[in-house]
């Protein structure tokens, strides 16, 4: 485990921002690779993201980020999640898909947003858990209406299961003066 000083009474939190630098500068490297047709480089750098981003949530449990705590773990989750999630496309039935799953849905507990039930309900989908998914894509859409991909995304499952009622589409659009 890194250790943290805490100079003259406050935490150093750059250990956490070298971190997550290292993630975003590895996540870049695999977008990249993947745009290249480079699997074996997308998963190396994809590995390489998800090692600082464990890092980055071990170091931050142990600062004090006071009221925006759950904010920021929920941050790390999702970007962990999301690069687990990655990674399972490119190695299908991994363990991958378990552990993102895992950290999307604690992000989601810790601070629930549009995004991260969206991205969720992709990772079911791609899980074939259409039921989690329809749910996740629901509440992406409680919490943000506009969110069209969620829309798009529950309607499709909702086709695909041959139902043909869309719970939204009575739902008009409010006139703004």
């Amino acid at each position: 485990m890194r250790y943290l000083k805490k100079p003259e009474g406050r935490y150093d939190f750059s250990a956490v921002e070298r971190e997550l630098e290292g993630a975003d500068a590895a996540l870049e490297t695999a977008d990249a690779e993947i745009d290249n047709a480079d699997k074996r480089g997308a998963r190396r750098a994809l590995m390489k993201a998800v090692e600082h981003l464990n890092a980055a949530v071990e170091l931050s449990v142990q600062l004090d980020f006071g009221k925006e705590a759950d904010g920021v773990l929920a941050r790390l989750y999702y970007c962990r999640g999301h690069a687990a999630a990655l990674l399972n496309k490119l190695e299908r039935g991994s363990v991958n898909m378990t552990r993102a799953i895992a950290d999307l849905v604690k992000s989601a507990e810790l601070k629930p947003n549009a995004r991260t039930y969206l991205r969720l309900g992709e990772v079911y989908a791609l899980a074939d858990n259409l039921d989690a998914a329809l749910d996740s894509f629901e509440k992406a859409i409680r919490l943000d209406f506009n969110c069209a991909e969620a829309h798009i995304l529950a309607k499709l499952i909702r086709e695909k299961r041959g139902e043909t009622e869309d719970p939204y589409e009575d739902i008009e659009e409010p006139i703004v003066f």
